[in-house]
């Protein structure tokens, strides 16, 4: 009798073999129920990093994105406020000029009036004005501070210069009581402010560029009535007059030019002297 080998018992057998391999050990259910269990964990959790990855990055760009717009619209605003600080200072400072130094003047003649601005140079409150304003039948009266008006006297004029100081007819009125500080008029063209008179709004400030020889910026026919000249840091600078140039066939016409500040004081102290 020969023996059949497992390939010749048909196929009934083997799937009577397969049916029996079906039936698996509780343990081995267990083992595989685990296996599924965590790989559907471990699917979950790198899922649940991919998202947070993705939305960390997209939470990076979107930063970096309006981190640069945020910085530039502070660094715009920081400009705009210091450029608002600058101006706000500029106009304090030019009404604390007005207040302590420039008068407006008005000289009351037989025939009209002319308004005109001086310098309040020394803490008396004398004035010094362009001298061909006046004539020695003139009335001058000057605005104070609060609004009132203070009449004043010729003392003397330089006819040279083109200067003339006036006291007040009462000496305790229209004082200055901050001392005034002087400068040079720049070498090379720097920011000044020039104060002149306008017949319409009063005294006027005008900002501009000017460098010592160069009149431009004064040389308006409303400097005529005197433009007090002064620098950024509040210092005086000098004032206009108006000197006579050369001949231009039998007319004589006049030129408006700086007079630096220190030849201007030093005419107005002769002048008090006389």
């Amino acid at each position: 009798m020969t023996e059949i080998e497992p390939e010749e018992l048909g196929p009934e057998i083997r799937q009577h073999q397969m049916a029996e391999r079906a039936w698996q050990h509780p343990s081995e259910v267990g083992l595989e129920s685990r296996c599924r269990v965590d790989q559907r964990r471990a699917v979950w959790i790198a899922g649940s990093v991919l998202l947070a990855v993705v939305a960390l990055l997209g939470t990076g760009f979107a930063l970096g994105a309006t981190r640069p717009m945020e910085m530039s619209q502070q660094r715009q605003l920081s400009t705009q406020q210091a450029s608002q600080m600058s101006a706000d200072l500029a106009v304090n400072q030019r009404a604390s000029l007005q207040s302590e130094y420039v008068a407006k003047v008005t000289i009351v003649s037989v025939a009209e009036s002319t308004v005109a601005t001086a310098l309040r140079f020394d803490p008396q409150g004398h004035l010094l004005l362009p001298a061909h304003l006046l004539s020695p039948e003139d009335e001058v009266w000057a605005a104070c501070a609060d609004g009132s008006q203070e009449k004043f006297e010729i003392i003397a004029t330089d006819p040279a210069s083109d200067l003339a100081v006036l006291r007040p007819i009462e000496p305790s009125a229209g004082t200055s009581g901050t001392a005034m500080t002087t400068a040079e008029l720049p070498k090379t063209s720097q920011q000044v402010t020039v104060f002149y008179a306008d017949p319409i709004l009063g005294v006027t400030a005008r900002v501009g560029h000017l460098a010592a020889g160069d009149s431009a910026l004064a040389a308006g026919p409303e400097m005529l009535s005197g433009g007090l000249v002064f620098s950024p840091d509040g210092a005086f600078m000098g004032i206009t007059t108006l000197t006579e140039s050369r001949p231009t066939g039998s007319a004589t016409t006049g030129a408006v030019e700086i007079l630096v500040a220190g030849t201007a004081l030093d005419v107005a102290d002769r002048l008090l002297r006389t």
